[in-house]
């Protein structure tokens, strides 16, 4: 079985919203955060998060570091890195410190990577 090029959570809550699953309001997780459903509203997660090839996001996603194969639309707000898969698809802004795109992902939007200098 071939190793993915993914850190995996330790010592973390994990929390999963299964395909098949809708989810319309906030979300606000401590953690891991998978995503193969849909999602209509404003996502926060303390730790990583990952947007699986049937996830579906529409409004603000907010977390540490981010693996994306899903679509989203809305803004992405990631603290350190994001890597866009070929499927993954964006309609909106990315905001994050390093971003990572694989070709045949789509990005529709601005993007501002890197750190803020004070």
């Amino acid at each position: 079985m071939a190793k993915e090029n993914s850190i995996e959570p330790t010592n973390l809550n994990i929390n999963r919203i299964s395909e098949g699953t809708t989810i319309v309001g906030s979300v606000n997780a401590k953690g891991y955060l998978r995503i193969d459903g849909r999602v209509e509203g404003t996502i926060t997660a303390t730790g990583k998060g990952v947007i699986g090839n049937t996830g579906y996001i529409k409004g603000d996603l907010t977390v540490s570091t981010l693996d994306m194969m899903g679509y989203v639309e809305g803004n992405l707000i990631i603290s350190d890195i994001i890597m866009m898969k070929s499927s993954a698809a964006v309609d909106g802004n990315v905001f994050a410190g390093k971003l990572l795109v694989e070709s045949g992902a789509r990005l529709n939007g601005h993007c501002l990577i890197g750190k803020k200098e004070n």
